[in-house]
């Protein structure tokens, strides 16, 4: 008797998620192909643009590896290597910590975007390291 009740329950709560879906599905699917063709958001002010973006993920994704690269023989002096390094980025690009991490937000928040961003950056990174490649094979 349990089961039977069960299975009603649930073939209930199917019928219920059948109809609502049959009712506001059309709705959800027009407002998400409304909000797809809109095309993508502006960057608000305070948020660099795609462009300025690119060379700053470029060289902290150079960072990153270089700090790897170093061997610290503990995670704080990896951290506080970083730190410094991020702040000559920073201060090359004439930028503050806040201006990227409200950037990196609003990129992370809207990921049409970020992944065009991020697939000019891989190229990039790509390229540096071919070139790198190509210098160290290179015969003297």
């Amino acid at each position: 008797r349990t089961f039977v009740l069960l299975c009603l329950q649930n073939t209930r709560n199917m019928l219920e998620t059948r109809y609502f879906f049959a009712r506001f599905g059309g709705f959800f699917m027009g407002a998400s192909l409304l909000t797809s063709c809109l095309g993508e958001p502006e960057p608000p002010q305070g948020v660099l643009s795609p462009e300025e973006m690119k060379p700053l993920l470029k060289e902290f994704h150079l960072l990153e590896a270089q700090v790897a690269r170093m061997s610290f023989q503990n995670q704080d002096s990896a951290k506080v290597a970083f730190q410094y390094l991020e702040k000559k980025i920073f201060k090359k690009y004439g930028i503050d910590s806040v201006t990227y991490a409200k950037s990196y937000q609003f990129y992370g928040e809207n990921p049409a975007v970020f992944l065009r961003i991020y697939e000019d950056v891989s190229k990039d990174l790509e390229a540096t390291k071919d070139s790198v490649y190509r210098l160290k094979t290179k015969k003297p």
